[in-house]
């Protein structure tokens, strides 16, 4: 991997793992589990959740890390906006997946 650049903006991947992550709590929620174990699916939707997490805050770093390349390759303030708005949204699902999965831990067996 090149340190020297920054990740590719991709929204397709973001959303397709919004949209998972949205899917496997409204499941985990409405259903009443995954796997019909209180524990596996809390430990399964904390991992699904972590995993979601790391491509917006990857994301962000790069931001952080290497602005003066998303300024140059002439992103405009807009899109700039709308990227971090969306990295924004897909890390609060991940973030909501992950405290649904830990709640799982505090219900008896």
């Amino acid at each position: 991997m090149n340190m020297n650049k920054p990740r590719k903006r991709n929204p397709t991947t973001l959303l397709v793992l919004a949209g998972v992550a949205a899917v496997f709590a409204g499941w985990l929620h409405f259903m009443s589990g995954l796997t019909g174990q209180v524990r596996l699916d809390g430990g399964l939707a904390v991992l699904l959740g972590l995993y979601v997490c790391s491509q917006p805050v990857a994301n962000f770093l790069d931001l952080i890390l290497y602005q003066r390349i998303y300024v140059s390759h002439g992103s405009s303030r807009q899109s700039t906006f709308w990227w971090l708005a969306l990295n924004t949204a897909v890390l609060a699902i991940g973030f909501f997946v992950i405290l649904l999965g830990t709640t799982r831990f505090a219900r008896p067996a």
